[in-house]
């Protein structure tokens, strides 16, 4: 009987090693200690160049390997930054330690590759570094009335440093605009506020080839690049596949490989809030005194150390991806219930698994792609148009004819809510809360979150620390080759088992159902809706199948139709400017900063929600 139970013990025990060997990758010291196997995480500054090091495509890479690809770029992009040297580490400093500033926030801001004032264009990409008071933003002096573009502090003190954490976007590409409901609502109110940048190998290629100028004799305009453009268009459609990356000819719009580009989501934390749990930094948002939008009194204001980082988006081309590898990293603690409490651990597990179940928003929102057999009088629809010749816009909403008192958004909710930009006309105009996402993380990503957490654990208590903010931002999801809907199921969602995967989306940065559902491309109308399809009298980067899909990633000659942020970013991509809307988008210059919402008390958010709350008819 006793030899019976010392066996049983030992099938345990092996048990337990055997999965974290196979599914975690520890604790072998052997893995660990090399910092390009694909199956281990190092803590290192050096950003990797690609999944495999040995040649081997991204594409052959296992979900958990990718995700401690992803946990690498973010250790090291998060390594506290040479003070002489713009993105580079200081590798003598410890991770984790949170020395300011970081590797990634001192990449060049959008502004910074494509200023507003012409004759900032060319400075050098390690101009502006720490020691030196950092970085200066150039906006269109016509646009912010300033005699050279930049724009001033709103209490007329400037700051000893300018801050790398430039927040000059304010809403999630113009569809919407994100709250947290237990942030504070002084200005700029409960809103995260977004920055983009980009690394030197993406700013050298634009400076050298002098795209970042307007052409003498074209307003708004540079020829070159426009040409450049229209070629790679060209080149895509024909042969389905991307030009091969050559820095130093105009003929192409072509990313160097190993170009990294950074998008990051912050918010205003409250006094109550552990702000050890987030990394905290210098922060720069912006107001606008004057009520001409786009041209009026601006004015900034720098926060030394009252704001959260929320998301942390992370996009690399590489020699094996170079439709570029997609990965999204979130603070453990943004999704929470009414009482906020946190719907999921610091890994991404739900603490409540029954919450899938659930409705993702509150009030119910579908997509009417397909559109529900019976319709429930008191949801929501958001359109999410199928893209075939005769799309018809069925959904009509009245904002005189609520259907009755809503039960979200009461003055004690203090969950994320987001609001549809006005203009936006097929989308709801109302607060929308956030119950969980709609995809939930994958089991293999949590599994890689705790073993990322229990390496940082390792190190920093090696290294002295007594806790680290890192060990409260997990890895959402990644994606690290293209998949595609099949081309015989027009309109209908995707299904497969890796759906997250290719919906990614981070939950303050890709918030509402279009961008949590996200693939196609957006209709070129006001209504910022979403289709799978090309429509009648559009030419698309190209389409394939029966019903001509459309399609927004190529590779090896082959055409997919991506949803997430892969296939968003391959709309840039058709438009000739690889996967880049930091590219697409930076001839014409980022101008003026968007600014933040004035406050808007929960007690206000849920008065307005009655008064403003559609009927669906």
């Amino acid at each position: 009987m006793k030899r019976k139970s010392l066996i049983r013990i030992l099938f345990v025990l092996f048990g337990i090693i055997l999965f974290n060997v196979l599914l975690l990758g520890y604790p072998t010291r052997t893995l660990t200690n090399e910092a390009n196997n694909p199956n281990s995480i190092t803590i290192s500054s050096n950003i990797p160049k690609d999944i495999f090091s040995d040649g081997t495509p991204a594409s052959k890479a296992t979900l958990r390997q990718a995700a401690i690809f992803a946990w690498k770029e973010f250790i090291a992009l998060n390594w506290p930054a040479d003070p002489d040297l713009r993105g580079k580490p200081k590798p003598n400093l410890p991770f984790g330690s949170d020395d300011k500033p970081l590797v990634w926030e001192t990449l060049r801001n959008k502004i910074e590759i494509y200023p507003g004032n012409s004759n900032q264009a060319n400075q050098p990409f390690y101009n502006g570094s720490p020691s030196r008071g950092g970085p200066h933003y150039y906006y269109d002096p016509a646009k912010v009335l300033t005699t050279d573009g930049q724009i001033y502090s709103c209490n007329g003190a400037a700051p000893q440093r300018n801050a790398f954490v430039n927040l000059d976007e304010a809403d999630e590409i113009g569809l919407n605009r994100m709250y947290a409901g237990k942030a504070p609502t002084n200005y700029p109110g409960q809103q995260f506020l977004y920055l983009a940048k980009a690394n030197e190998q993406e700013y050298d290629y634009v400076k050298n080839l002098k795209w970042n100028t307007f052409d003498s004799r074209v307003p708004n305009k540079n020829t070159s690049f426009s040409q450049a453009t229209q070629n790679t268009i060209n080149k895509i459609q024909k042969s389905k596949e991307y030009p091969i990356p050559n820095p130093t000819n105009p003929t192409f719009v072509s990313l160097p490989y190993n170009t990294l580009e950074v998008k990051s989501a912050w918010r205003h934390l409250n006094t109550d809030e552990d702000t050890s749990k987030f990394h905290v930094a210098p922060v720069r948002f912006y107001k606008n005194q004057s009520s001409t939008k786009g041209q009026g009194n601006y004015c900034f204001i720098q926060s030394e150390k009252d704001w959260g980082m929320g998301a942390l988006h992370i996009i690399q081309k590489t020699p094996s991806a170079p439709y570029f590898i997609f990965a999204t990293f979130s603070q453990a603690d943004n999704i929470t219930k009414k009482d906020g409490t946190s719907v999921e651990d610091v890994n991404g597990q739900l603490k409540n698994p029954s919450i899938i179940k659930s409705n993702p928003f509150d009030p119910k929102i579908f997509s009417d792609t397909p559109k529900p057999r019976n319709p429930d009088p008191n949801a929501i629809y958001e359109t999410a148009a199928t893209g075939m010749d005769d799309v018809k816009q069925t959904q009509k909403f009245d904002p005189l004819k609520p259907p009755g008192a809503p039960e979200n958004h009461l003055p004690n909710d203090l969950r994320l809510y987001y609001e549809n930009i006005l203009g936006a006309s097929a989308l709801p105009q109302v607060p929308i809360s956030i119950n969980r996402r709609a995809n939930p993380i994958p089991d293999q990503i949590i599994a890689v979150n705790q073993y990322a957490h229990s390496v940082i654990s390792n190190y920093i208590h090696a290294h002295g620390l007594s806790s680290s903010p890192w060990l409260n931002y997990k890895l959402v999801n990644i994606q690290w080759v293209p998949l595609t809907k099949d081309a015989n199921a027009p309109g209908k969602p995707y299904t497969g088992s890796d759906v997250a995967n290719y919906y990614l989306a981070n939950e303050v940065v890709e918030t509402d159902l279009n961008l949590q559902l996200f693939s196609g491309q957006f209709k070129n109308t006001n209504e910022n809706l979403i289709t799978d399809f090309a429509y009648k009298n559009q030419i698309p980067g190209f389409a394939f199948g029966p019903k001509n899909q459309y399609a927004n990633v190529v590779h090896q000659g082959k055409q997919f139709n991506m949803g997430g942020c892969m296939g968003c970013h391959g709309n840039a991509t058709n438009k000739g400017a690889d996967f880049s809307f930091i590219l697409l988008d930076g001839p014409v210059p980022f101008s003026f900063p968007e600014v933040g919402g004035d406050a808007l008390p929960n007690q206000l958010r849920f008065i307005r929600q009655q008064s403003k709350r559609p009927q669906l008819r």
